[in-house]
């Protein structure tokens, strides 16, 4: 869905616009969305959501939305990969405790925030992950080890703008 109207001047606030997405979302059919990440141009905001089940955040059922800042208006929705991911449920428990994963991440990365996090690996395998987000420096990063195994799945350097408060 797009709507490729002219947006005027800015007049919502990031949390004015993700209220409204969320919204937007929850009277769509995508409940239990949480923010991943957003990045603002041209008086819109780009938020990208993936679906929560419980407290594991599943990154193969993502989605963006496109809210227009002028009036909240929603004027972009792209499901893709939410609708051809789409789970059931996750599967699997974690054999590692939080504490124990975190000693499979990098002493040099400043750790934020810890979330449990349904992905495909880089092997393109499901798993299910810690999913540590901090910085080294001025980097800011996502890391997933694996709950079963402490295998690093995947590492993602993410740009100041990327981040958001999960």
């Amino acid at each position: 869905m797009i709507d490729e109207r002219q947006v005027g001047k800015r007049k919502l606030n990031y949390e004015q616009a993700e209220a409204g997405a969320k919204r937007f979302l929850k009277r769509v059919g995508f409940p239990d969305m949480s923010v991943i990440s957003y990045n603002e141009a041209d008086n819109l905001l780009s938020l990208n959501f993936v679906h929560k089940e419980g407290e594991v955040l599943v990154y193969p059922q993502t989605l963006t939305v496109k809210v227009a800042l002028d009036n909240g208006s929603i004027v972009g929705l792209q499901a893709a990969d939410y609708v051809f991911n789409f789970h059931e449920t996750v599967k699997g428990t974690p054999k590692l405790s939080e504490a124990q994963a975190r000693k499979y991440v990098s002493p040099h990365l400043k750790i934020q925030k810890t979330n449990l996090a349904y992905i495909y690996g880089e092997d393109t395998k499901e798993a299910l992950c810690y999913e540590f987000l901090g910085t080294i420096g001025k980097d800011q990063y996502r890391v997933f080890i694996n709950v079963q195994n402490g295998n690093e799945e995947y590492v993602e350097k993410i740009t100041k703008a990327d981040i958001s408060s999960i």
